[in-house]
């Protein structure tokens, strides 16, 4: 007598294989754009709190300084650096009005994830843009294309 039964395969068939990879392709397609989002976004965000910071320390050096001008003052370069890797941060003092008035620009540096995503700009007095269309604001000024943070 011969057993025409199949035993029960605990395998899977290549189609079940094959759409589970699609499905898969179909995940990584979506998430990874969004994280690489998320991380940019991220950076920026570093940025932002690396300009407020030095604002901060500049604030300090003026007021410990005996003149209390921008131009007397001398911000560590340490400071500069060690703050954000992917931004050149740049202190720019205000050529038209008083002189104690002054801007911290964050421009991408290139080769970095940050390039085309905008440059950011940080009065003395917090106000703060981000200037998404262009990675070299030449306005210091916060417009309405620009978001306000």
């Amino acid at each position: 007598m011969s057993n025409n039964f199949r035993k029960p395969s605990c395998a899977f068939t290549l189609l079940e294989l094959l759409i589970a990879l699609v499905i898969v392709a179909l995940l990584a397609g979506i998430a990874v754009p969004t994280y690489q989002k998320q991380v940019i976004k991220g950076h920026r965000e570093q940025a932002k709190a690396a300009l407020s910071e030095l604002i901060s320390v500049i604030e300090l050096l003026r007021a410990r300084s005996a003149t209390g001008t921008l131009s007397s003052l001398l911000v560590p370069e340490d400071l500069l650096g060690r703050i954000v890797e992917r931004y050149t941060i740049t202190i720019v003092p205000n050529p038209i009005e008083v002189e104690s008035e002054y801007w911290v620009k964050g421009i991408p540096r290139s080769g970095t994830d940050q390039i085309g995503n905008g440059g950011l700009t940080l009065t003395s007095q917090g106000r703060g843009c981000w200037h998404k269309s262009t990675d070299t604001p030449v306005t210091h000024k916060c417009t309405g294309l620009n978001e306000h943070w």
